[in-house]
């Protein structure tokens, strides 16, 4: 029989245990009471959540880089042509100038990446040199579509990626599903249907995430609302639901936000707060069991995060409706 042990508890949202004990690998200062092992697992389970996001708003980053129109010319990813109430500058609000409503958008790859185009199919092939702003690798196929269920006011891509791990680890991370897009004033949204699997020894770890994922460029951090199911060779063990989570970019935990874990006979809460600009609080709940996680703000050099919590507008991500949640598993009565 399979044990849910740290590395299988871990793999949610992440594969790979990150660390089975508190502050592992980093001197954090954490002052803290012990915790439960169930409150442990609860733990890196928020922690491994917040780390496969955090690449999932990169390959957003990424995606809205290469397909943030630029009007005229020819590029890799050929043209196409705006529909009449979508904005050239990428607001996808105001209305074109009916000069140039046969504008071409063109769609390029960023710098330093190879693609092919698939003119049968209107699949864009990325090739191993593609690159994140992190550094880590991303190949694969993608198409996009105006319109659609976003209406004229944003964008869906379909993608299949595979994203390199980061030198010295194991967190190779493999994607696919689609993201509707909204470009607006600094930020990128995305309503998104990812399904992530990974083979852990003889079995086959597949997670089914329906977010809204949020990239704030001019402040480098990202959030994501939403719900991930954690299945075992086909067999639902547990789901991570998440509210309003915001992380900095450089940095490998949130610094606001809250994660519900669901399995079968325990329900969990992690919750993420800065109570002053010094502090950050790491809160762990299991029924009237509760330890508190204390850090230093800054404990990771040359990372700080946002001085105010980032005020986003969950129900309007990627101007698409957010996909329903995957289905929790079943609870013991």
């Amino acid at each position: 029989m399979l044990k849910h042990s740290c590395p299988i508890l871990g793999a949610i949202a992440g594969f790979a245990c990150m660390g089975c004990r508190i502050g592992a690998g980093v001197d954090t200062g954490v002052d803290a009471g012990p915790l439960l092992p169930s409150q442990e697992s609860a733990l890196e389970i928020a922690r491994n959540s917040s780390t496969i996001h955090r690449a999932i708003a990169e390959v957003i980053q990424f995606i809205g880089q290469g397909l943030a129109p630029n009007i005229g010319g020819n590029g890799p990813f050929g043209g196409a042509t705006w529909p009449s109430v979508i904005a050239p500058d990428g607001g996808f609000n105001t209305p074109r100038p009916s000069a140039l409503l046969a504008a071409p958008i063109v769609l390029a790859a960023p710098a330093n990446c190879s693609v092919t185009t698939q003119a049968a199919n209107g699949e864009f092939a990325l090739h191993d040199d593609c690159t994140l702003p992190s550094g880590r690798h991303v190949s694969g196929t993608l198409s996009s579509s105006f319109g659609g269920v976003c209406g004229f006011n944003g964008m869906q891509v379909s993608i299949d990626f595979t994203v390199a791990p980061t030198p010295g680890s194991a967190d190779l991370l493999h994607l696919q599903g689609t993201l509707g897009l909204s470009f607006q004033v600094g930020r990128l949204y995305a309503s998104s249907a990812l399904d992530f699997d990974a083979p852990f020894g003889d079995h086959t770890i597949v997670d089914h995430a329906r977010d809204c994922v949020v990239v704030d460029l001019p402040s480098r951090a990202f959030a994501f609302e939403g719900a991930t199911n954690h299945s075992i060779d086909g067999a639902i063990v547990l789901l991570a639901g998440a509210a309003d989570v915001q992380q900095s970019m450089c940095e490998p935990a949130p610094y606001v936000g809250r994660f519900q874990i669901i399995a079968s006979a325990s329900s969990l809460q992690v919750t993420f707060s800065q109570p002053d600009p010094a502090t950050e609080l790491i809160s762990v709940a299991e029924n009237d069991a509760f330890n508190d996680l204390q850090l230093a703000s800054g404990a990771f050099p040359g990372c700080a995060a946002p001085r105010t919590k980032l005020e986003i507008d969950y129900g309007a991500c990627g101007s698409c409706a957010s996909p329903p949640p995957p289905p929790s598993p079943p609870t013991d009565h």
